[in-house]
């Protein structure tokens, strides 16, 4: 299931939504200002921005797609400006043993998924939560700012713990908990609650009041170096590739968002039928024996190569050979023996470690306004980069509507020549995209398996574009009979997404689409589990399975109605959308008819696990309104006291989602 924000998900058809509307740049400043975009972490308290004649505080941030890292960036150099010293850095790489001596701290928190802390978080936020930490009664000021997605049910999860945690532990809260909806926008919201930050902060510190035409100044964090291919420090290095893309043998540890392992894909073919005008691929990717191994529900993380279509066109754009051999590194990296990527070609940086297709962050517009020529070009830049929450509509109807990339921006204006280092600088790095898998390894223990519609739509600007992973895997397919297995780098990230431990258990599923996917493994697994475990009476399997028409996209319709014969699933519910054009029929509207309320409420007073997976935006909360409703009818209860008894279900992990927005 493809991720492009901070939900499990899947990429469907919805992904065209996802992406014009994922990752949501920055606002104003109305005075141009450097900010640099998501540098990785290199050693414990290594840090970006740090004036150290200000205020000390801490800017400390949980970030899963490089939003919360971007946020944190923005504010540091705003308070920069206002006095203080912030030192902004990855909560992976903080060091616990400073907390207590901490005095002035800010966190910029994602939710992940359904409440979860993103990946670089979870082992610092379980020592956070822990129960020793209220005890430790520390005398320090906060503040945080969430960013969740209300169409999940633990909306801003983790920012509220946080939050919670730190009031606990005795420390005093500055200004109120941030509540950032990427739903509507959550840009705006970042903005109001960093604008009103700033002046409590000064007025906290004495400080003078925030003026909005001020502006921080512009402190460079990397440097590009360049080399000749004659160079000894290029020997034996294949710079066509960056290094997650360079063969190894069996790692030492699980490979990890920070390691992947270069797997090969074993087999690639097309679900849909030729009927379809769309396309969704099965793909198997070898686990390389217990390299990739997993569990029914996990995640399989890959990193994909950008379209080389869009590589050449941001190249000329910027004027820029492609076989330049290059590596970027950090200002402090004074020996220039530790860079964040390369040595590698420029083809090969732009390919592989750069995001080039997102929308355009305003870092990136205050940065290229420094480098326009054309007065009237430069006040528009300025303008689309505005950090003023008032003027938020003028980047959400050039950019965010629009959908408008790199090179589109480019191309608009054409008197702007950017350096390639400071281009590099503000460039966001290409972040993982994310399946939910659909294989049981009790069934393929050798191949771990995924299911994607390839992402494909015509933007308001006539763009062509394209999902970036979907269309890797679409145009690297796997060729037994030519001996073609291209490889992809991935990894294992484990989900809470799970099979109940008893196979007594009833188990109720609904994941139209693409959302079948993670179902799929778990029916295998059933079946596995049944069949070694005969003397056991195993609980019902309910699908709720939608898609269009029958002879379009109905996917492994062979092998879901195999189980429903075999008895694996004692009930299989299929929602076709496009059958009948007078009228759209939906996994929720199935969930209606006939016996089936009586059956899923039979079910879930007996002890049945309820699961969702799929679009968070409309299907996850149209079924979860039938549920309520058939909980309040067949129950005879109030719809508050139906909302309740799906609390309770949820507390006790018997109600599970993985959805995407």
């Amino acid at each position: 299931m493809e991720y492009l924000f901070l939900g499990t998900l899947t990429t469907v058809v919805a992904g065209t939504i996802y992406w014009c509307w994922y990752r949501k740049p920055e606002e104003e400043q109305i005075q141009l200002n450097v900010l640099s975009l998501q540098i990785p972490q290199k050693a414990k308290k290594e840090s970006s921005h740090k004036n150290d004649n200000g205020i000390p505080m801490k800017i400390l941030y949980y970030s899963q797609t490089g939003t919360a890292e971007d946020f944190a960036q923005r504010l540091s150099e705003d308070l920069s400006s206002f006095g203080f010293s912030p030192e902004t850095i990855d909560v992976e790489n903080y060091d616990r043993e400073e907390f207590q001596n901490e005095k002035l701290v800010v966190f910029l928190a994602s939710t992940y998924g359904e409440g979860d802390p993103p990946d670089n978080a979870s082992e610092f936020h379980q020592w956070l939560m822990a129960p020793e930490r209220a005890e430790e009664d520390l005398k320090l000021s906060f503040a945080v700012f969430g960013l969740g997605n209300k169409t999940y049910d633990r909306f801003n999860q983790v920012g509220k713990e946080i939050d919670g945690a730190l009031e606990r532990i005795g420390g005093k809260r500055l200004f109120a908990l941030g509540l950032g909806d990427d739903d509507v926008n959550i840009e705006k919201d970042f903005l109001s609650w960093k604008k009103e930050l700033g002046a409590v902060l000064c007025k906290e510190y004495d400080l003078d009041a925030p003026v909005r035409a001020h502006s921080a100044p512009g402190l460079r964090r990397q440097k590009l170096v360049t080399y000749k291919p004659e160079d000894n420090i290029l020997k034996g290095v294949d710079i066509n590739t960056i290094s997650r893309w360079r063969q190894d043998e069996k790692p030492r540890s699980a490979p990890d968002i920070k390691n992947p392992f270069l797997a090969q894909i074993l087999v690639t073919r097309e679900l849909h039928t030729p009927k379809s005008d769309r396309s969704c691929l099965h793909v198997e990717i070898s686990t390389h024996g217990d390299v990739l191994s997993y569990l029914p529900g996990d995640h399989l993380g890959l990193y994909p190569e950008n379209d080389p279509t869009m590589v050449h066109k941001l190249a000329a754009l910027l004027k820029a050979d492609l076989n330049t051999i290059v590596s970027i590194h950090t200002v402090d990296d004074k020996s220039e023996t530790n860079p964040l990527v390369g040595p590698c070609t420029l083809k090969a940086a732009l390919s592989q470690y750069y995001d080039i297709t997102s929308i355009v962050r305003k870092p990136q517009l205050r940065m290229l306004a420094q480098y326009a020529k054309e007065e009237e070009e430069k006040a528009r830049l300025i303008k689309l980069s505005s950090e003023d929450p008032e003027s938020q509509e003028v980047y959400d109807a050039w950019v965010v509507h629009d959908c408008r990339c790199i090179s589109e921006v480019l191309k608009e204006f054409k008197s702007v020549e950017v350096p390639l280092d400071h281009f590099f600088e503000v460039l966001p790095k290409m972040q993982p995209r994310y399946y939910s898998i659909s294989s049981s390894p009790n069934k393929y223990p050798n191949s771990v398996h995924l299911t994607a519609v390839l992402v494909d739509y015509v933007t308001p600007t006539k763009r062509h574009a394209r999902g970036v992973t979907t269309l890797w895997l679409s145009t690297h397919r796997a060729e037994p009979e030519k001996n073609i297995f291209p490889r992809i780098p991935a990894f294992i990230r484990r989900s809470n997404f799970k099979l109940p431990s008893s196979i007594s258990t009833p188990i109720i599923m609904v994941g139209p689409g693409t959302g079948l996917a993670p179902f799929r493994g778990f029916i295998q697994d059933c079946n596995y589990r049944r069949a070694n475990n005969p003397e056991v009476k195993p609980g019902e399997l309910i699908l709720f399975f939608g898609c269009r028409h029958p002879e379009k996209d109905y996917i492994y319709q062979e092998e879901l109605e195999g189980y429903e014969k075999d008895g694996t699933l004692s009930r299989l519910v299929v929602a076709f959308s496009r059958l009948d054009e007078n009228k759209k029929v939906y996994v929720q509207d199935k969930m209606k008819e006939s016996d089936i309320p009586d059956q899923i409420w039979r079910l879930l007073e007996s002890g049945a696990h309820f699961y969702i997976c799929g679009d968070a935006r409309l299907m996850a909360r149209d079924v979860s309104e039938t549920l309520l409703n058939i909980i309040m009818e067949k129950g005879s209860r109030s719809r508050e006291e139906a909302q309740k008894y799906v609390d309770e279900l949820q507390n006790s992990q018997r109600h599970l989602s993985d959805v995407w927005s």
